[in-house]
């Protein structure tokens, strides 16, 4: 397949604190769309949002929710390997979340994340 290049490549890094702090950087993310900052794929040339709804993983199923009663339809969304998981903001040592602040920083602004130790 078209990505089993970029599967070996991944497989040089021993963490994704190595991956991070060795290769995410601007002009990287450039080079393979699964690391293309969001924004590119859902803005318009003006930089506007051309989407009328943007769910989030985290609210998953309150956001599928919400679309099914726009559109009229009834959804139930069953809870398959369910895990429990620490902030995200936990993730990251103070070096690698510099970084992905700094490449995804339009990202962050634009969904309202932040890599404050005290917002979830």
């Amino acid at each position: 397949p078209k990505d089993e290049p970029w599967a070996q490549f991944l497989q040089q890094f021993d963490s994704v604190e190595h991956f991070i702090t060795s290769w995410l950087e601007p002009d990287n993310v450039k080079r393979n769309l699964h690391f293309l900052p969001q924004h590119e794929f859902i803005t318009n040339r003006y930089g506007a949002i051309g989407l009328d709804f943007m769910g989030r993983t985290e609210e998953i199923e309150a956001d599928l929710l919400s679309v099914a009663e726009k559109l009229g339809k009834e959804v139930q969304m069953p809870h398959v390997n369910a895990s429990k998981r620490n902030p995200y903001q936990q993730y990251y040592s103070e070096r690698s979340r510099d970084i992905v602040a700094e490449v995804y920083a339009k990202d962050i602004k634009m969904r309202g994340y932040s890599f404050d130790k005290d917002v979830p």
